[in-house]
């Protein structure tokens, strides 16, 4: 990326940085920490926690239940 300098001088450049990363890393084996898959992953972590609450038990993944346990919670009167 143009105008970015080699050196970090802080957060000031940070975002700039990351794309001059990402641009220098594309068509490799880059692993972006915003890739989809772990977001899809860290979702599924936060929806068996919620799952967990609503059952009250441990709760394995990946998920057997595909509904939102927040809005199970709510028809079930658990949560008002």
């Amino acid at each position: 990326v143009d105008g970015v300098p080699e050196e970090d001088d802080g957060l000031q450049n940070a975002y700039l940085l990351l794309a001059k990363k990402m641009l220098s890393e594309s068509g490799s084996d880059f692993d972006h920490p915003m890739d989809m898959q772990y977001a899809i992953k860290g979702f599924e972590a936060l929806m068996a926690i919620f799952e967990s609450a609503r059952c009250n038990e441990q709760i394995n993944l990946p998920l057997a239940q595909m509904q939102f346990p927040l809005d199970l919670m709510l028809q079930e009167g658990i949560v008002i």
